[in-house]
């Protein structure tokens, strides 16, 4: 489990006394606004827990809660999404709290420490295991799942459109001239791959394009979700690839470089979120963006004000078009 942040870890990284931030953490006067608003925005991206001494009223707390291996990279999707979901609780002047879980405490079952605090609900940010979600929503039926759903749990998702999205970048490609298409993704490790790996098949089939099984590329370590760096390649290549998001097109593109490769002279690459990594690529990846303010407004909006009527909110994604893709004859 994440280490508890202290006050005193908020006051030695900003370089000022503890009672400076015991006094803004719990408004209190003698600090100006400015290092205050400072101080407590420090303490929500540490995930500083707010304790009924802090004089903080509860029932505007909200808890983020986020699997370890989303934000192991400094490059993470799932940092943005927080920050942008931070923003739009602090217009409603509420506090949020950040419980980054680990592998073996989402494994194992184990939840965060502060089950019988009182607070508003809960997000969650990134597909997590299903146990330990039936778990969470035990302690607290206020729950909005952010960027995945899950059938067989009740609650609210605000989720990105995966399936028609995929659908639409794979015409794209086949628009482009491609017929030969393949897709990169560990299907079984997470519904939102279910979902573009769907969208892809549809825009496949629709088009009387056939589907080569060696075509279907895993990129998830099944042990603990964590990206491959290598990947088992089909003897007949196909012309391009859906890659069921930007890091996985990243990382393959990379290795089809090692392997002789030219991006897109020879296989064209596209991804999916347009966030880093899709800027990162040599040359840059055509992607799906993803809107992130959409998304964070609609679940800080769902946590805010629930509801019995359970809802799965769809963001719809848009088409950016770079250097990756070639037109074919």
């Amino acid at each position: 489990m994440a280490k508890k942040v202290r006050m005193s870890d908020i006051a030695e990284t900003l370089g000022v006394s503890n009672v400076t931030v015991s006094k803004a953490l719990s408004n209190k006067d003698g600090v100006s606004d400015e290092l205050r608003k400072k101080i407590k925005l420090l303490a929500d991206e540490m995930g500083y827990q707010y304790t009924n001494t802090d004089n903080t009223n509860h029932s505007q707390i909200v808890r983020i809660i986020i699997a370890q291996r989303y934000i192991d990279s400094s490059y993470s999707f799932y940092w943005n999404l927080y920050k942008f979901i931070v923003t739009y609780l602090k217009q409603y002047k509420c506090y949020s709290v950040l419980e980054i879980v680990s592998f073996r405490d989402e494994k194992e079952n184990i939840l965060p420490n502060f089950m019988n605090d009182q607070f508003l609900g809960y997000i969650v940010l990134g597909e997590m295991e299903e146990a330990y979600l039936k778990t969470l929503l035990k302690t607290n039926k206020n729950v909005v799942f952010t960027d995945f759903s899950n059938d067989s749990l009740t609650t609210s998702s605000v989720i990105t459109n995966n399936y028609y999205d995929t659908y639409r970048l794979t015409e794209y490609l086949l628009k482009k001239g491609h017929k030969d298409i393949g897709f990169v993704g560990s299907i079984s490790m997470k519904n939102n791959i279910y979902d573009r790996y769907f969208g892809y098949c549809k825009a496949m089939v629709k088009n009387g394009c056939s589907i080569q099984d060696d075509w279907i590329i895993e990129d998830r370590n099944g042990e603990d979700l964590s990206f491959l760096k290598t990947f088992e390649l089909p003897q007949k290549m196909p012309t391009a690839f859906v890659c069921n998001c930007d890091e996985t097109a990243y990382y393959f593109i990379q290795y089809l470089k090692e392997k002789g490769y030219s991006i897109p002279e020879d296989i064209s690459i596209v991804g999916y979120y347009n966030f880093v990594f899709s800027q990162m690529c040599k040359p840059e990846l055509t992607t799906v963006n993803v809107d992130l303010k959409a998304m964070a407004k609609k679940t800080v909006e769902m946590i805010l004000k629930p509801s019995n009527d359970y809802l799965s909110v769809v963001v719809n994604g848009s088409i950016v078009e770079r250097e990756s893709v070639k037109t074919i004859s």
